[in-house]
This record gives structure tokens, C-alpha cells and sequence, in this order.
């Protein structure tokens, strides 16, 4: 059975592994996360985490999440525009939005991607436009995508094969079944896997875990949302995920993939560093 560490676990005086552990996906600039940021950051960095990237989702959030990166070691950027933000907005508009994008400063473009979860799927072809005009900026930048996708891996990959990569990034938070984890892998991206992938039967958990070869596997915490199952007693009092918590996921994996949790520190480091071109990560 797949399980996280008890909530002691991951707060503890000093780091489990020799290799810091890198957030792929998490929003740390979260307005919700205002009164426990500082703490939130030092428990993390005490535990072993060692750098984040913040995903983009409105030009209102990017500029709080610039403001975080200048005052924060270790927190990178992507900037784009999140699937339901881009599905509220006119043609002119997401141009508009993406011309302010910086490219000096960030590390990817996203989150981007389709979410087609109930009337989000009214907003379809607004989400595609948007979807292909980040594909063409990493693509123009020479950028990795970070990929959003909610009941859309059909539309997703199809489109991708249309379009194609980019630049090479990864699918946030997936919990795809195995063939679809193939598809997005033979595409070039790396999957990067959250604490919702705990939320599925033990054995297809670890089933999503296994397919992916140790250099396309990332991990995230997706923070403040995302909080692992063993962090609360019901979903009506589920606390708001933290950043040390990223320690819940790596011991999650490696316990799915049998392997030891200082490997996973080191593989997913590795792989953070490459995919963000090695000089970008901390």
C-alpha cells in the first residue's frame, strides 16, 4: 500500500537526503498563504526543500509572484495564463496578456492547458486558442511548458502532436492512467506527480508512478491546494498544503516505485535542473 509519512515526519530539524528537493509546480505567492509564508518557506527549507517554481495563472498574479522570486531564494518563475482565467477572456485580451509576459527572469511558460471538467467545457475553443498561443511563445523562446489538464488528455494530446512541444516541460499533477502517461512521454514531456495521485486506489497509484521512467519524474506539492490525505482527518478540515509537505510526495514515490526516498531526491533534482536548462534551477 502506497502511504506518505505521518505529519511529524516531514517536520523535522534537518534535511532526510543529501539532494535538495525542487517543487515543480506549487503558488507560494497564494494569497492564502499571506500569514505563514515566512514560516511555511524556513520549515520547508529545514526539511530539505531547496527551490520552487511558481506557476503563472493571471497577469495580476504574476506581478506578486515577481515580487516573491526578487525577495526569495530558490523560487523560480513560469508566467501564463491559467485554462479558466484564458476562457474568461476575449481573443484580444489573452494577447494582450501574454505580450506582458517577461522573458528575462522566468524559467517556463504556464500554466497553460485545457480543463474540461462540466461548463468549463462551454469555454473549449477559447481554451485551445490560448493553449496554442503558449505553445507558440515557448516555442519562439526556446522555453519549457508547464501543462495543466483536467478531464482533456484526449484533446491534449491531440493537439499537442498537432502543434508540438515546444521545448520539452511537464504535465502538472497528473493521475492519468498508464497508456496516456506513454503518450505524453513518447511527446518528450515529463510527468510531475502531487499528493492527488495518493487519492487513487493503492495499486493504480502506484501503477501512474511506475510508468514513468526515473528521467521524465518530477514532484510537486501544487501548494496551497493539493494538502496529502494524511495531513487531515476529513476533506471538510483538510489545512492548506504547505511546502515541507513536498517530503510527503517524495516518500509517496519512491515507496510506490521501491525505491529509496534519497534516489528520488536526486533523480527529480537532476531532472528539474534539466529540464529547466541547468543554469535557470538553483
Amino acid at each position: 500500500m502506497i502511504t506518505s509519512p505521518t505529519p511529524q515526519r516531514a517536520l523535522v530539524d534537518a534535511p532526510l537526503f543529501d539532494a535538495p528537493l525542487f517543487d515543480a509546480h506549487c503558488h507560494l505567492d497564494d494569497p492564502r498563504l499571506d500569514v505563514v509564508r515566512h514560516e511555511a518557506i524556513t520549515e520547508a527549507r529545514a526539511v530539505g526543500v531547496g527551490g520552487w517554481l511558481v506557476g503563472g495563472v493571471s497577469p495580476e498574479q504574476w506581478r506578486g509572484a515577481r515580487l516573491l522570486a526578487a525577495e526569495t531564494k530558490g523560487v523560480l518563475l513560469s508566467e501564463g495564463l491559467h485554462p479558466l482565467v484564458a476562457a474568461g477572456l476575449s481573443q484580444a485580451a489573452r494577447g494582450q496578456a501574454l505580450s506582458d509576459v517577461r522573458r528575462e527572469g522566468i524559467a517556463a511558460i504556464g500554466e497553460t492547458g485545457l480543463h474540461l471538467l462540466g461548463d468549463a467545457k462551454a469555454s473549449r475553443a477559447a481554451q485551445v486558442a490560448s493553449l496554442r498561443d503558449h505553445l507558440a511563445l515557448a516555442r519562439d523562446w526556446g522555453l519549457p511548458v508547464v501543462l495543466h489538464v483536467v478531464d482533456a488528455h484526449g484533446a491534449m494530446l491531440s493537439l499537442l502532436r498537432d502543434d508540438g512541444v515546444p521545448d520539452g516541460g511537464w504535465v502538472h499533477s497528473f493521475t492519468g492512467p498508464k497508456d496516456v502517461a506513454r503518450e505524453y512521454l513518447r511527446l518528450g514531456l515529463c510527468l510531475s506527480f502531487s499528493a492527488s495521485f495518493l487519492r487513487a486506489s493503492p495499486a493504480r497509484g502506484a501503477n501512474m508512478v511506475r510508468a514513468v521512467p526515473g528521467d521524465r519524474l518530477l514532484i510537486e506539492t501544487d501548494c496551497p491546494d493539493q494538502t496529502p490525505p494524511n495531513r487531515s482527518v476529513a476533506a471538510a478540515h483538510r489545512p492548506l498544503n504547505r511546502p515541507a509537505w513536498l517530503v510527503d510526495v517524495a516518500v509517496a514515490v519512491a515507496a510506490a516505485r521501491g525505491e529509496p526516498l534519497a534516489a528520488i531526491a536526486a533523480r527529480t533534482t537532476e531532472n528539474y535542473r534539466r529540464v529547466l536548462k541547468h543554469t535557470a534551477a538553483p
